[in-house]
């Protein structure tokens, strides 16, 4: 599906939101399959970008960092994933994400630390870092996996 949405030619199109998913349930999509989202050429509207639900979080947080389609955003929506610190830091590193109207990044693994940095850093951005998750023996998961 993300391949599918990635081929197409969406030049009305103002709000995109993607579940990612994890790898044992079909999320099998993976950051460079976002590259055609992220480039923003078809996607000349588009002000909401969620790419929520994501196994892969660090890995899109990554690609995010450096993404064209970001300058021209509202909203950006990474929440429900796997997001922590390492992805958090790449956000940071990356351009700057003071334009924005919101960040959703709720349901994440950052530290209490990371969680409030993010916050501190965005004056003016509506940071959502709420639901703060504790990872697992068996590691870290989405807010939607069965």
């Amino acid at each position: 599906m993300v391949r599918a949405v990635a081929a197409s030619d969406l030049p009305n199109l103002t709000r995109l939101e993607l579940w990612l998913g994890v790898n044992e349930y079909g999320g099998d999509a993976r950051a460079d399959d976002l590259a055609p989202i992220l480039a923003g050429r078809s996607l000349p509207a588009l002000t909401y970008l969620g790419l929520r639900n994501a196994e892969i979080a660090e890995e899109v947080a990554t690609a995010v960092a450096a993404a064209p389609v970001v300058a021209r955003l509202t909203d950006l929506d990474l929440s429900m994933g796997v997001l922590g610190d390492t992805g958090a830091e790449t956000l940071l590193a990356g351009q700057p994400l003071t334009h924005l109207r919101r960040l959703d990044l709720s349901h994440h693994f950052m530290s209490t630390e990371m969680a409030q940095r993010m916050i501190d850093e965005l004056p003016g951005v509506e940071v959502d870092v709420s639901d703060p998750q504790q990872e697992e023996e068996w590691g870290r998961y989405t807010a939607v996996a069965e």
